[in-house]
């Protein structure tokens, strides 16, 4: 039976570490990073896909209000694309008009996905992410902001 649990507290929070499926939400980071709600979609005491929400305080863009979707992981595209949905819809239950992600509450943390890999490896504190991560936002409706054109 897949559940989707909303987590509001550290004591709250399940799957510290996993043998299989994916690791949980360390305590720390939900300490440290004040999510307003942690997701968690469980599969058969198994973690499928994780993500945290923010929406009381967040970066602000004139005429919206926005909200942040960050700390994901998710072990296939059927688990990301049941998790964002749940995510963008509490998103939208508390008024945001607009979902970020991946933005872990700020720019100070991660905020971004690779989504183009060069030949060079990545530089000192680059983020990583499965290459599947990008098609698994795609999917969710997420676009890259702010739109950029490159010259031809």
């Amino acid at each position: 039976m897949r559940t989707i649990l909303h987590v509001a507290t550290v004591e709250e929070l399940p799957y510290q570490s996993a043998s299989d499926g994916i690791d949980g939400l360390k305590a720390e980071e939900f300490v440290a990073h004040k999510p307003d709600l942690h997701l968690v979609l469980v599969e058969n005491s198994t973690l499928r896909a994780r993500c945290s929400l923010w929406w009381s305080s967040v970066p602000l863009i004139a005429d919206e209000r926005p909200a942040c979707v960050g700390h994901f992981a998710a072990m296939e595209a059927a688990d990301a694309a049941q998790l964002l949905k749940e995510a963008c819809g509490t998103l939208a239950s508390h008024g945001a008009s607009m979902a970020i992600g991946p933005l872990d509450g700020n720019t100070w943390r991660r905020y971004r996905l690779v989504t183009q890999r060069g030949e060079e490896p990545p530089f000192f504190l680059e983020p990583d992410n499965p290459d599947a991560y990008p098609h698994y936002f795609e999917a969710a409706g997420f676009k890259p902001w702010p739109a950029i054109t490159h010259p031809q």
